[in-house]
């Protein structure tokens, strides 16, 4: 699930307080949530029906927290959070009615786990934690993602918009309330993407009352019908198309289910502009390029095309020209894309499209051309930077992949993990380690030595429980590895065809350095993994450059 550096941050500070206080076997009074000692309890519920008639009841919008409570990290923080605050605890308390919705690892109660995933179904939940906030009709007020900062507030805003809408109904009920312009005002407080969340048949009421009261409301609401039935309706294309590959269903069949669909759009560009785009993507997966190609362009040419759709389809088709060898159309496409952004500058532009450019071009397998649009991003952007470390991660990856010189590969790991001396973070670790490991394979004794030393201190402690995978190598010492088997840590730190790319070069080393023996069981490894590799059908071009180098080493005397 998706979470923000700050939900890791606040992860990591609760559990080396040890005070998450979520157990698999610990429940509240409803058989949910479980809860804590503080002075003031979140009181949840875990049954809608029961929750739904407080709600009428007390006037109060009901809090659904959807959540993983003993796998998903961001739930955990936010359980926390909220178990151990209690002034938000006493403002959800104060303003919502609370329901907890787990989907846990653990087994739930009879019929819980049911209940909770017809919910998430009808919501359209798409991670978790997700707080909805919804009325005693189930429909949708607000939503909130976060780990609880400015929830008290969203919690209040809720409840008083129910408050409002009532007020501005004049003390009516939906169902009793037979003016138009007192509907028109109530709607207008519920924010626009949520109308097509429950609140259908309220505008369809207002849009028929308006006919004849208010020719000018009536103008105005039909058009916000329509937005919210074609709403709607995507919400429901959406949920069929995730059914069809959650199912594992052909591909033929996905597409002649959006060919269908398309067929029956009308022409209606909210429609089309959302079919052209996933049928684009599916035909990618197959493998139709041209015919995806054709699609996307479609979908592009669409009068009225929303400036979301826009940009899905520019991204879906740089994707496409990368894997197609139409590296300028790919470049011309991103440009236009990112112009659309006036703060940019135009050197901001031209690293934005190359950087964009790069990662699709890795994507694609062409990595070669991948790693010099990112080269050329690395040496303008600021050290140190949100962008200069995705940049060092794609690199260091890409550079595995094609058997880069190490030394130059070293040198710009030791450079980052240098910048990241302070923050002591696993990867910066991970990185001098395999700076200490390729420098060795260069030759660049003294410089290994300053990789591994600077591993050291960013390692901290022995804890092996602890210690990341590429680090656990207390044997390395810099003035007795040999290259061979500098390259051989390597490959013991990588998987698949990288593993197979470092042992390759260990058997080169290890015949440079007069050991037949060892360069033999190396390639004898490397065959052995292109043997999985190409049965899996992965990575084909890189697989089949290490296959020719294979072939080369076999048929030297």
């Amino acid at each position: 699930m998706k979470a923000c550096v700050q939900t890791y941050i606040a992860l990591f500070l609760a559990a080396a307080l040890g005070c998450f206080g979520v157990a698999a076997d610990s429940h509240g009074e409803e058989g949910g949530h479980p809860t804590s000692d503080a002075s003031v309890k979140v009181p949840w519920l875990t049954s809608i029906d029961k929750a739904t008639a407080r709600s009428e009841v007390e006037g109060k919008a009901m809090l659904l927290l959807f959540t993983g409570s003993d796998w998903c990290p961001a739930c955990r923080v936010l359980d926390h959070r909220l178990e151990t605050d209690p002034q938000l605890a006493t403002q959800i308390v104060d303003q919502t009615i609370p329901v907890y919705l787990d989907f846990p690892t653990f087994e739930l109660p009879e019929g819980q786990r049911e209940h909770n995933e017809v919910l998430q179904a009808r919501f359209q939940v798409p991670s978790l934690p997700t707080i909805l906030f919804v009325d005693s009709e189930l429909r949708l007020l607000g939503r909130y993602q976060g780990t609880g900062d400015e929830l008290g507030e969203a919690a209040k805003r809720s409840t008083l918009l129910i408050a409002d809408m009532q007020q501005a109904l004049g003390g009516t009920g939906w169902q009793s309330c037979d003016n138009a312009s007192q509907l028109a005002a109530a709607l207008s407080m519920v924010p626009s993407e949520n109308l097509a969340r429950g609140w259908e048949p309220q505008v369809e009421r207002l849009v028929a009352l308006s006919r004849e009261q208010s020719p000018e409301l009536h103008t105005t609401w039909s058009a916000i019908l329509d937005r919210v039935r074609t709403a709607k309706y995507l919400a429901k294309v959406e949920a069929r198309y995730k059914e069809l590959f959650q199912q594992g269903t052909e591909k033929t069949k996905v597409l002649q289910y959006l060919d269908d669909e398309i067929a029956a759009a009308n022409q209606s560009t909210a429609l089309l502009e959302v079919l052209f785009e996933k049928k684009s993507y599916v035909l990618g997966v197959v493998g139709q390029r041209k015919q995806a190609i054709d699609v996307a362009q479609q979908g592009l040419a669409l009068d009225s095309l929303s400036i979301e759709y826009q940009d899905k389809l520019e991204s879906s088709l740089a994707k496409l020209y990368a894997e197609d060898d139409q590296i300028d159309a790919a470049r011309a496409i991103l440009h236009a894309r990112y112009s659309r952004s006036p703060e940019m500058t135009a050197s901001e532009l031209e690293q934005k499209v190359a950087y964009q450019l790069g990662q699709r071009l890795l994507w694609a397998g062409k990595v070669e051309a991948g790693i010099a649009e990112l080269e050329a991003v690395l040496n303008e952007v600021e050290p140190g930077s949100e962008q200069h470390d995705s940049l060092v991660r794609y690199l260091t990856s890409s550079y595995d992949l094609v058997g880069h010189d190490p030394y130059q590969h070293a040198k710009m790991l030791h450079a980052w993990a240098l910048l990241k001396t302070q923050e002591k973070s696993r990867r910066a670790a991970n990185y001098s380690a395999k700076a200490a490991y390729l420098f060795q394979a260069a030759g660049a004794v003294e410089q290994a030595k300053q990789a591994w030393e600077l591993h050291s201190t960013l390692k901290g402690p022995s804890d092996e429980s602890n210690a990341p995978k590429s680090v656990n190598s207390p044997d390395f010492d810099p003035d007795s590895c040999s290259r061979g088997e500098a390259y051989l840590l390597l490959a013991n730190t990588a998987i698949a065809l990288i593993k197979g790319s470092y042992q390759f070069a260990a058997a080169q080393a290890f015949a440079e350095e007069g050991d037949k023996v060892l360069a033999q069981e190396s390639i004898d490894q490397v065959k052995s993994l292109l043997a999985d590799l190409e049965a899996s059908g992965r990575y084909p071009q890189q697989v089949k450059k290490l296959r020719a180098k294979v072939d080369a080493w076999n048929s030297q005397p």
